[in-house]
C-alpha cells in the first residue's frame, strides 16, 4: 500500500537570504511523489515545504534520498524516506516533480 504524507519544512533562520540550488532525488524515487512551493531565495525567518507520498511500484522494502543544495553551512542536506511496498502501483506520470521555482 501508501503512506501517509510527509511534509518537510524548510526554514531559514538567518540574517541573510538562502539560496536553494537544488532539490534532488536517489534511490527509490520512482516510488515516491514529490512537489514543493520552495523557490530559488529564502528569504530571512521565511520557510517553505517539500511534501513526500510513498507510492511504491514494487513490493518490498523501499529508499529515497532528499537532496537539499543551498547557500547554507553545511550543504548539501539529505533526509531520507523508506517504506515498505505491499503493492505494486504503477501511475503513468512523472513522479518525482521537486521543481524549485
Amino acid at each position: 500500500g501508501f503512506g501517509d504524507p510527509q511534509l518537510i519544512t524548510l526554514t531559514n533562520p538567518g540574517d541573510s537570504p538562502l539560496t536553494i540550488t537544488g532539490i534532488t532525488a536517489t534511490g527509490a524515487v520512482d516510488d515516491f511523489l514529490g512537489q514543493t512551493d520552495c523557490s530559488t531565495i529564502l528569504s530571512p525567518g521565511a520557510t517553505c515545504w517539500i511534501g513526500l507520498l510513498f507510492l511504491p511500484i514494487a513490493t518490498g522494502y523501499r529508499l529515497a534520498q532528499l537532496v537539499i543544495t543551498s547557500s547554507s553551512s553545511p550543504a548539501p542536506t539529505v533526509v531520507t524516506s523508506s517504506g515498505v511496498g505491499t503493492d505494486g502501483y504503477y501511475l503513468p506520470y512523472d513522479r518525482w516533480d521537486p521543481v524549485v521555482r
